[in-house]
């Protein structure tokens, strides 16, 4: 019997894991890999840790970080299992593909997984030559394979913008980042590092509307976009196209248990303490909210495997949640349910660029500038302060 199991043993899962073995003995992690880190292996670059560690270091090295942390406690790593079945009787019975185990608490960091072209309804031929960011990402930094030489990129997301430069700097021809939204997706330094330092052009207001090839890509037409109408269409020659069109949490266990999930954030409902509306069972990473950097997953992550432990101990099973309402301005809070006996730090997002804007939370009121859907605001607030616990723009 397990007092905590982590599903996923990306930066997220490492870090709950971690956090519970401080406060309980038995902790285990389930991992489908051999190996630990996630996603973290083929990012080569660097601005890993800079909130979590104040270093700046590359994937491998911060997951690298993590594991050995991982490995030098008691911890039992299953790495090549896959959770087939899951189911809360008392405990969590959790079937593996060789056997079964039981946990008084479960973790859910299982992580996104990418939009691909047909989430996003490109029409058109299905030549070779498309392919996620993630899956080019792959190709260039773990097998050492150029994946396309006259590229085009849609979406201007952190991932699809270092893509773009990783594939310059191999020698590829990238004719452009092309981005369906008025503003870029990415974080500013990104926009900076991986698109005006390489020359490579960013047309906003653009999308693309149709991929033509027969073996390999051949061409796509791109449209653009104004008022929501399509102003001017476009054929562009290319051999590649990179869909960097954002990433789902992937909740397929937690879904099929019952929990209650936000369709704002794809990922489930939580209190103060990331549990889902499935008593034991928490969530943390990108599988309950797409962060923008990984130094939040492993945040969440720490408090999440905090929490796992202190329910296993039996010190958090009996307590009331009020719901944060979401009001005008903003488009979700995580978490979405607070107890009032704790102070809280929400995550949320704006549904609309603003130049600046007061957000209010219960009895708290700060003035913010230059906010874009895309970026993550947190707001620290004090238990006394909850008030009516509405997140809204004033």
């Amino acid at each position: 019997m397990y007092d905590v199991v982590v599903i996923g043993g990306g930066p997220a899962g490492m870090a709950a894991a971690l956090k519970a073995r401080e406060l309980v003995d038995k902790v285990a992690i389930v991992e489908r890999s051999d190996y630990l880190g996630g996603i973290l292996p083929q990012c080569i670059h660097n601005g890993f840790g800079l909130q979590y560690l104040k270093e700046d270091l590359t994937g491998p090295e911060f997951a690298n970080y993590l594991a050995e942390k991982v490995k030098n406690e008691d911890i039992d790593l299953l790495l090549g299992e896959h959770v087939e079945g899951l189911k809360k009787a008392g405990n969590f019975k959790i079937q593996l593909i060789r056997g079964k185990i039981e946990s008084k608490s479960v973790i859910f960091a299982t992580g996104a997984k990418e939009k691909t072209r047909y989430m996003i309804n490109i029409p058109g031929d299905r030549p070779s030559g498309v392919m996620t960011a993630g899956t080019a990402q792959a190709f260039l930094d773990m097998h050492g394979y150029l994946p396309g030489k006259k590229v085009i990129i849609l979406g201007s997301g952190d991932i699809g913008l270092i893509t773009a430069r990783r594939l310059a700097m191999e020698g590829a021809e990238v004719l452009g980042v092309y981005e369906i939204l008025p503003y870029p997706s990415g974080l500013p330094r990104n926009i900076v590092q991986c698109l005006q330092d390489y020359d490579i052009p960013l047309f906003l207001n653009h999308t693309i509307l149709e991929i033509k090839g027969k073996k390999r890509v051949e061409k796509v037409l791109v449209g653009e976009i104004k008022d929501g109408e399509i102003v001017k269409r476009e054929w562009v020659d290319c051999d590649t196209v990179i869909i960097a069109a954002g990433l789902v949490p992937n909740n397929k266990l937690l879904i099929k248990m019952g929990a209650e999930m936000d369709p704002s954030t794809g990922g489930p409902v939580v209190n103060e303490y990331l549990e889902t509306s499935i008593k034991g069972a928490f969530s943390c990473g990108n599988s309950l909210v797409i962060n923008d950097i990984v130094d939040y997953a492993v945040i969440q992550g720490e408090i999440a495997g905090r929490s796992a432990a202190l329910y296993a101990k039996g010190e958090i099973q009996n307590r009331k949640f009020n719901c944060i309402k979401v009001g005008n301005g903003v488009k979700f809070v995580v978490p979405q349910m607070v107890s009032g006996e704790e102070d809280v730090e929400l995550i949320m997002r704006v549904s609309e660029p603003m130049d600046i804007a007061k957000i209010r939370v219960g009895d708290e009121i700060k003035t913010l500038r230059f906010l874009k859907p895309n970026s993550m605001i947190f707001f620290k607030l004090k238990r006394e302060k909850l008030g009516d616990a509405k997140a809204e723009v004033q």
